[in-house]
């Protein structure tokens, strides 16, 4: 019978001796919760609540998990419950259950369809991890994460429906599925609940298109054709490693409008082109890594004057980087802690730097040629960092492609 645990109760306590074996403290030991098998489940019933924690032999292939047992309500599938479980070949999981475990279904690779009742809020890692027959997935409404490779290698997973928004969605979600084989076809940049799961085929120049409100955690990992990322201001959430080790990822704009944004740990580590960023005042949190090894980094513009940013730059920092913030800021702040040079924002203008860098060069007539086409993704991207009435180099009143020339003339001459 496997997971099946014989009903014990830890009688032992756990005691912190002095050198001289006087008894300091004693703990009370945790209760281990009695565990019942009917119908082929496992579960235990712990403070009324009912959790299935394995499977014995007799499992029938197709699984329907009861409401209730025993008149208690089943609320979670525990990890690792029928993990492994060649049997299985379709399970039913009830209203009330809230949480399915870490790697709960994993390596059940007879599992063909599963039914996810509204009301589940967690999917944990690994969950559905190596299920190789299974070939559709509805996630329900109102889940509030979706874990690490929880439908990772799911071969045979070939349609899958989510809700408009998923609070927390992990990394590696679908790698190794047909679904995502066949997203990648229609378009490199795949998108579920509004958050950009993955990237990593995507080339060049990529537009994040409005209404994006996360990138995924490793969504571009390792992307090593990525040249430049635009963000628009719905994007609430840069995740860990979501650019880890775009090595050439030279340029990324984040909107102007952007009313609040957390960048999370290694987000842009070791993105080895970049020698800029611009956070804007909407930034109100920069997590330890996010510019981690990034080795041509001259210059960081931090907007927001209260912005939490710990240690996310490289160690040891670059030469020459300079650090751009307001007076009395946290930018300030870690600039001094880290013996960088600070400048105050405002005291370093270039003319035609349309992207916050202090530097005029062709990523600012790229922004520019944009602007003058009016392309409406780019519009709001440059209100907080540039004026253009200065970017009117020949002084007619217009902003145009003649103004576009001066300025690559400019650049060429630099």
């Amino acid at each position: 019978m496997k997971n099946q645990k014989t009903a014990s109760l830890l009688t032992a306590a756990a005691m912190l001796l002095s050198a001289g074996g006087t008894v300091l403290c004693a703990l009370p030991a945790a209760p281990v919760y009695a565990e019942t098998s009917e119908g082929g489940l496992v579960y235990n019933n712990r403070n009324g609540r009912v959790a299935i924690t394995g499977f014995t032999d007799d499992l029938p292939a197709e699984v329907v998990i009861p409401a209730e047992i025993e008149g208690t309500a089943v609320t979670e599938i525990k990890s690792s419950a029928f993990r492994d479980c060649t049997v299985m070949t379709s399970v039913s999981i009830p209203q009330g259950v809230t949480d399915i475990g870490y790697e709960a279904f994993c390596g059940c690779t007879a599992l063909e369809s599963i039914t996810i009742p509204a009301g589940v809020k967690y999917i944990w890692q690994n969950a559905f991890l190596g299920c190789t027959a299974l070939t559709s997935a509805s996630i329900p409404d109102g889940l509030e994460n979706l874990g690490d490779a929880a439908f990772s290698g799911c071969t045979a997973l070939a349609e899958v429906t989510a809700p408009d928004q998923i609070s927390a969605i992990g990394s590696a979600v679908f790698a190794d599925t047909a679904w995502l084989a066949a997203k990648q076809e229609e378009d490199p940049l795949v998108c579920l609940s509004n958050t950009i799961l993955d990237g990593t085929a995507c080339v060049g120049d990529v537009t994040i298109p409005d209404g994006v409100t996360a990138i995924g955690d490793s969504a571009f990992r390792g992307n090593e054709e990525l040249t430049s990322v635009t963000l628009p201001a719905s994007v609430r959430s840069i995740n860990s490693r979501a650019f880890l080790g775009c090595t050439a990822l030279e340029s990324v704009a984040i909107a102007a409008e952007t009313e609040s944004m957390i960048i999370k740990i290694d987000s842009f580590s070791g993105c080895t082109a970049l020698t800029s960023m611009t956070f804007p005042k909407g930034v109100h949190t920069i997590s330890n890594g996010a510019l981690a090894e990034c080795t041509s980094l001259k210059s960081v513009s931090i907007y927001n004057p209260d912005c939490v940013c710990p240690s996310f730059l490289p160690d040891p920092a670059p030469e020459g980087l300079v650090i751009y913030g307001y007076a009395d800021s946290t930018a300030q702040t870690l600039a001094a802690e880290n013996n960088l040079t600070f400048e105050e924002l405002g005291n370093a203008h270039v003319t035609g730097d349309l992207n916050g860098d202090r530097t005029l060069d062709v990523r600012d007539a790229v922004l520019f040629i944009r602007f003058t086409a009016e392309d409406a993704s780019v519009l709001g991207l440059f209100s907080e960092f540039a004026d253009f009435d200065e970017a009117d180099f020949n002084n007619d009143g217009v902003l145009n492609l003649l103004d576009v020339c001066i300025m690559l003339n400019m650049i060429a001459e630099a």
